[in-house]
């Protein structure tokens, strides 16, 4: 886990993770591929095959051009650096325990749209409308 951030640590992630596809599958119109990070296939590897069109193994670099949209469940991730450097759509899941310097924040927020989670009892909880709201609004 991140000293700064208890709550993102590799299972509670991949929950959050899990519960994010549930909910993603639910929405019409996409198609959602999900990118395993390569320190997690040993523990995820089947778990997220009915949630997704298809579990990704490559690295990030080699299949982003595939896509057109990038969903990152943590601000944690090597991906953001490689994503902000794309010209792809990005959105981002943050929640208040992240403590973002002003400056910081500020440039996310030209690159990425930024959907808020809360957490309770240190699980994710996103707000539904608000991810799909973000989503139909870069899908257009």
């Amino acid at each position: 886990f991140y000293i700064d951030a208890p709550s993102y640590y590799a299972m509670k992630v991949l929950k959050f993770e899990y519960d994010l596809l549930k909910l993603l599958r639910k929405f019409s119109n996409i198609e959602v591929f999900y990118k395993i990070h390569p320190d997690r296939i040993k523990e995820a590897k089947n778990i997220f095959d009915n949630f997704c069109k298809k579990v990704v193994y490559e690295k990030f670099e080699k299949i982003y051009s595939n896509y057109d949209v990038i969903l990152l469940p943590t601000p944690f991730s090597t991906i953001l650096g490689l994503s902000l450097e794309t010209k792809k759509k990005i959105i981002l899941i943050n929640t208040k325990e992240i403590k973002w310097f002003k400056e910081d924040l500020n440039k996310i927020k030209k690159k990425c749209f930024i959907v808020n989670a809360d957490l309770e009892n240190a699980n994710f909880m996103i707000n539904k409308s608000s991810l799909k709201k973000t989503i139909l609004k870069i899908i257009k």
